[in-house]
């Protein structure tokens, strides 16, 4: 243990996929896979740029070398609104299941279509927390990028109404199937290498000081974020490194697995707005905001942010606790400079003047700032905002 780390066994619960192939070229087992599912056709929910890949053609090959006929729905955009839920399900209502393939957002259309074809109505009807009844059509997940751990998530997150953003939460929505295989990843462009690797870890992180974490959620969490912080700038930089590739698909998918036990916090809150007002990518979102989060939650659990910043490479263990903690702040800005990705809101063209109504959509996300470990409220949600706007690259970063 290292200085700073603190373990308490405490009560849990623990689900995941059904069952998880990790490995490379392990999509070659989805045929053998398929016959474990019922028969009948495929639903395979994506979007219309990977649609167009080997990595699809690829999926296509095996479920034709399984015997079953397929349906492509490539409908899904970077932050799905969930009419794409309705439109896939109707299509699954003729299939025996559903595979989704891409990031997290072909994942979640996935799901929100299995419960649509499954119990019927529009997937709007079920966002909120358990209310689907019961498990519906199968749900396999085959991820190409390390970012939203969806595969092992309870959880399909769309924009609905005008600019909300919620999802549909329940465990008969995690996959039946997850199929991890890092080479899918390999042709990732760096700049979705890096924002979709700052989702991981950002949930690995959030999920640790999260007020629910558990002793097996904070397990998966500090493996997440050693994972993530040895592996993230490599893959940025050397995308073919497959090795770095398999670093970071692990450390998300564990890090999937902490949120969904021990959820996440304030930054998660404030990022919904982001994506649902002005289409910011969730991973980029997320990754403007965790540094500023991180560092009004410090002083909560001082001992858990030392921690972090010692796996992010900080010499945390010769400062004091609070120092320690604080340099979290400098970890995480120097991960993001060193990946190229903005570091204010302004840089993502925010208007200024929209931050009050930011935050007060923010406050709107209610469970992710009950669960964060500091008490958060609209003024220091708005006074995050303001300082994230304001922020400019410092002299020695």
């Amino acid at each position: 243990m290292t200085l700073w780390e603190v373990f308490e066994i405490k009560p849990f619960i623990f689900r995941t996929a059904g069952k998880v192939i990790f490995g490379a070229r392990t999509l070659r087992k989805l045929p053998d896979e398929l016959k474990n599912f019922p028969p009948g056709k495929v639903l395979i929910v994506t979007d219309e740029n990977l649609s167009k890949t080997e990595i699809v053609e690829h999926v296509i090959r095996e479920i034709e070398i399984s015997g079953r006929e397929h349906i492509l729905y490539d409908g899904v955009t970077p932050e799905p609104r969930v009419e794409q839920a309705d439109r896939a399900g109707e299509l699954a209502k003729e299939c025996a299941l559903v595979i989704g393939v891409g990031g997290g957002s072909s994942i979640d259309v996935a799901k929100g279509a299995s419960v649509v074809a499954s119990h019927g109505g529009k997937a709007r009807d079920y966002i909120g927390v358990n209310k689907v009844p019961r498990r519906g059509i199968p749900i396999v997940a085959i991820p190409t990028t390390a970012g939203t751990g969806s595969e092992v998530t309870p959880t399909a997150v769309f924009l609905f109404d005008e600019r909300k953003k919620g999802g549909i939460n329940s465990p008969h929505i995690i996959p039946d199937l997850a199929i991890l295989d890092p080479e899918l990843t390999v042709t990732l462009p760096p700049s979705l290498t890096a924002s979709t690797g700052m989702d991981a870890l950002t949930h690995a992180l959030e999920s640790y000081v999260a007020r629910s974490s558990n002793s097996m959620s904070e397990m998966f969490s500090l493996e997440a974020l050693k994972l993530i912080s040895q592996n993230i700038r490599i893959a940025y930089a050397v995308p073919d490194n497959i090795e770095a590739r398999e670093g970071m698909l692990f450390g998300s998918f564990l890090a999937g697995i902490a949120l969904a036990h021990a959820g996440v916090g304030a930054c998660h809150s404030m990022s919904y707005p982001l994506g649902a007002f002005y289409g910011i990518g969730h991973g980029l979102a997320n990754s403007v905001l965790i540094p500023h989060v991180s560092l009004y939650n410090a002083i909560a659990v001082p001992h858990k942010y030392a921690l972090v910043a010692s796996i992010l490479g900080e010499k945390a263990e010769n400062l004091s606790l609070r120092d320690a903690a604080f340099s979290v702040y400098d970890a995480l800005l120097k991960l993001l400079y060193d990946l190229n990705l903005p570091v204010s809101l302004a840089d993502l063209g925010v208007p200024e003047e929209d931050l009050p109504r930011l935050a007060a959509s923010a406050l709107e996300v209610e469970r992710p700032l009950a669960n964060n470990p500091r008490r958060i409220g609209y003024e220091e949600i708005y006074n995050i905002y303001r300082e994230v706007y304001n922020f400019g690259r410092e002299e020695g970063f």
